[in-house]
């Protein structure tokens, strides 16, 4: 689907990453998904992010690509804390763990 204000979808005033959230909520209602996986990239990407914290009982799952969960001051440290996210996250014990308990680790 388009976000608000983007390709043949409905025009606002105002897009905030919490707005948008609420429409791709009230879409999966329209179309009866009680829980589904998101895929976003860039202001769909932070959208997705955004709707994953604010009703992680409805997204099983999560694909952002080319956006990090956070805001970079230049081109080389986005690069670098990029690579030090990945390698956190890769260094993370979730092994056996359930996803809410994951999700604290992550967090």
């Amino acid at each position: 689907m388009d976000l608000r204000n983007h390709g043949e979808s409905d025009h606002h005033m105002s897009m905030s990453y919490s707005e948008m959230a609420d429409d791709v909520l009230r879409y999966a209602d329209s179309k009866q998904l009680e829980k589904f996986s998101i895929v976003g990239h860039n202001i769909g990407a932070k959208t997705a992010m955004t709707l994953a914290c604010t009703h992680p009982d409805r997204v099983s799952s999560l694909i952002s690509i080319d956006t990090a969960p956070k805001s970079f001051l230049s081109d080389k440290q986005q690069v670098k804390q990029t690579i030090e996210s990945i390698q956190k996250i890769k260094n993370l014990n979730i092994e056996g763990k359930t996803r809410k308990t994951a999700m604290d680790v992550i967090q």
